[in-house]
């Protein structure tokens, strides 16, 4: 996860990207599934890989865990915001 940080801050999205999906894997963080899906779906909207940030949204909105809770307005809102450029 730190290595992705690393990455975003150099405007290197697609190799966050990539750390932020090892970190996904890794069962010793698990409990931090739901930020680390939530950042994952941010760089994927903005590599304009839409339906990767859907999909990742939909799974934080069907999250039952309560860390994911205080994603879900801001899975919505993206949801919308990835509707509308779609559109454009």
């Amino acid at each position: 996860e730190g290595l992705a940080l690393c990455y975003e801050a150099k405007a290197n999205p697609e190799e966050a990207l990539r750390y932020l999906a090892k970190a996904l894997d890794d069962q010793r963080i698990k409990y931090r599934a739901p930020a680390l899906e939530w950042r994952m779906a941010l760089l994927s909207k903005e590599l304009r890989k839409y339906e990767d940030a859907k999909g990742l949204c939909r799974k934080l909105l069907s999250d039952t865990v309560s860390a994911a809770a205080g994603y879900k307005q801001k899975a919505e809102n993206l949801l919308t915001e990835i509707k509308i450029q779609e559109k454009s």
